[in-house]
């Protein structure tokens, strides 16, 4: 796991880039035992590298790593976990190493197979390689979206980097919001696809590679991105009883296999138990194999939110070595922190605990395995029943009536009214659509916050009808809800959160559930039927947690992993330091708004949340000089 930065020009260069130490420097969290550039005779492409060592820990292992002979150059972040098996075949095919590690493999497998190299690999990981004979760029990133890679496009130049921050070091770099992307993270709770915050930047896509040729005579060389792999699309509406067994065992190989590949490392590793069955489940695999080290996040002040008793239970089953972090409280300097590493933010507050028990994990271990991905994939989380029930009653209802009830929730109801979301969404096609599960900021919120921008860039902030193109296509109900969720929710959300706060930290996590084969199984080969049924959620994870888990574990519970509302609202000192920032004259929020919001959103469901939002990024504008 690893920080990369590349900078490519489209003329050659005297100089290097005064900017580039200073933005590789800017993610050296990302990876501090070690830093590394290299650049071209000619300064047109310059790759740089902040080392994680977790495989060869040697000098061989470090980067910008190449292949001098055939003047092939690679800057890597993440891990390749089926490298051992690529690495024994390109040796069958005449390949000699000289490391031990999964970057030399990525170098060999494209001088042997080309770009179509990139449907071997098993693993998590954005890259930047440069071809120098064929002088030519190309960039990828992992299917499920884990490792991130941001670009810009500049005048004449061209720049990757794992996190904002190193490119917005570059004085050429726009700092400037694209409001139609705020509106979409107001109304969302992140940016979605390619799109980014800011004006100019851009995300490649999970599973896409980008690729372009220097040799062009053009000063802005055209960018190609094609996807090299796309989700399946499950066919199969249900199963026998004996196929459902088979099934049942391929997964119970998938997810052993996985997880033995991913306890693979020269450093320590542990995991993260949480006591749900996600991580409890591989958990309880990874102590099959090896003596493990697991952890836990604690909040004693609300028992609904603490699951510490869950996580000592299974940790005493699989006889695990088990450490607790209890937060009591969180301090503002948290904030700020996440407002840092957070350059392009999300609306999250798990963000708060993810961040302090990567803090915590990082003094035991370099390296944590996770459940992640695992309610994408198999259906588990609670609204999928409720959604289920609505469909089938929604059709009794006539059309007109639905968008009746849904016009008036629309208008009536504040933001955060308990069934308004459901209400609201009566009036879509069940049979094609999905609703959007939840609004951040209605309308009426956003103008009062924003009353002070110009009418056209309000226009801007609340053209933010992007959910229908958000929704996959499957005509299967539940799938449409795995599907969509594993390409937004999941990577645009829960996998940004683990990775900034992780990597703030300088520590690695994986997660066994997003392994190439099993996402392939699950939502290819996975019928509705063993996904949730109405009533049971997760059927297929739970039946094969029954040969690992207590007799008494509970298969049903489901805790999403959110700060008590204390810690925030009941916090003075927090309270203080969120009302300060917001209403202090660099917000960029409409002062006179903020104090009667705060105490009406203190009341209602999701309302920290929603303040907890505006204060990141209100402190992320401050953070990184940004254009608002």
């Amino acid at each position: 796991m690893c920080g990369i930065l590349a900078s490519i020009s489209v003329i050659p260069r005297l100089t290097k880039p005064l900017w580039f130490e200073e933005g590789l420097n800017s993610i050296n969290h990302r990876g501090p035992d070690g830093k590394g550039t290299w650049w071209s005779s000619d300064l047109r492409v310059g790759l740089g590298h902040q080392r994680l060592s977790i495989i060869d820990l040697s000098k061989s292992g470090a980067q910008p790593m190449h292949e001098d002979k055939l003047k092939v150059h690679l800057t890597f972040n993440g891990e390749i976990y089926n490298y051992l098996v690529l690495k024994k075949t390109l040796q069958n095919c005449g390949h000699i190493f000289k490391s031990r590690s999964d970057t030399e493999v990525i170098l060999k497998a494209y001088i042997e197979w080309g770009e179509d190299f990139l449907v071997r690999l098993q693993g998590m990981f954005s890259f930047v390689l440069y071809d120098e004979r064929k002088n030519k760029i190309i960039a990828a990133r992992d299917i499920a979206g884990e490792k991130p890679l941001f670009y810009l496009e500049t005048e004449n130049e061209l720049i990757f980097c794992s996190e904002l921050k190193g490119i917005l070091k570059n004085k050429k770099a726009s700092k400037k919001v694209n409001f139609d992307s705020l509106g979409k993270l107001l109304y969302l709770g992140f940016v979605p696809g390619q799109e980014c915050i800011l004006e100019g930047y851009k995300k490649l896509p999970p599973g896409h590679v980008l690729s372009f040729n220097l040799n062009t005579t053009s000063m802005k060389p055209e960018l190609k991105i094609n996807p090299f792999w796309t989700p399946p699309m499950s066919l199969t509406s249900d199963i026998s009883t004996s196929n459902s067994y088979d099934m049942l065992e391929e997964l119970n190989d998938l997810l052993c296999e996985s997880v033995k590949r991913q306890l693979v490392a020269d450093v320590p590793l542990g995991i993260l138990l949480s006591g749900g069955l996600d991580s409890s489940l591989i958990s309880a695999i990874a102590a099959q194999n090896s003596k493990i080290k697991t952890f836990s996040v604690g909040f004693p002040s609300s028992h609904i939110h603490d699951e510490t008793e869950y996580a000592r239970k299974v940790a005493r089953h699989i006889g695990s070595e088990h450490h607790e972090l209890m937060i009591e409280q969180v301090q503002p300097e948290t904030l700020q922190s996440l407002a840092f590493h957070f350059d392009e933010p999300i609306i999250d507050s798990s963000m708060i605990p993810t961040f302090l028990i990567s803090k915590m994990v990082r003094e035991h271990c370099k390296v944590v395995l996770g459940g992640d991905g695992a309610d994408e994939l198999f259906g588990g989380y609670p609204h999928y029943n409720k959604w289920l029930i609505i469909s089938k009653l929604a059709n009794k209802i006539p059309l007109t009536l639905r968008k009746l009830i849904s016009f008036s929730a629309k208008k009536t109801l504040p933001t955060g009214f308990i069934g308004k979301n459901y209400l609201s969404s009566l009036d879509i096609d069940l049979d094609n659509e999905l609703p959007k599960i939840s609004e951040y900021f209605d309308q009426k919120t956003i103008k009062l916050l924003f009353s002070n921008v110009p009418n056209e860039t309000m226009y801007s902030i609340l053209s933010n009808d992007c959910w229908k193109k958000l929704v996959s296509k499957h005509s299967d109900l539940v799938q449409r809800f795995s599907h969509t969720d594993f390409r937004n929710y999941l990577t645009e959300d829960i996998l940004v959160k683990v990775d900034r706060a992780s990597m703030a930290n300088s520590l690695e996590v994986r997660s066994p559930f997003l392994d190439k084969n099993l996402i392939d199984f699950a939502l290819g080969r996975v019928p509705s039927s063993l996904k949730f049924d109405g009533k049971n959620r997760k059927i297929f994870l739970s039946k094969l947690a029954k040969r690992y888990l207590p007799n008494d574990f509970d298969l049903i519970r489901k805790q999403g992993f959110s700060v008590p509302k204390n810690l925030i609202f009941e916090n003075k000192q927090v309270l203080t330091f969120i009302f300060d920032t917001l209403s202090n004259s660099n917000s960029i929020f409409k002062k006179s708004t903020i104090k009667s919001l705060i105490q009406k959103e203190s009341n209602r469901k999701g309302g920290m949340e929603r303040i907890f939002a505006l204060c990141q990024l209100n402190l992320w504008v401050g953070k990184h000089g940004i254009n608002f």
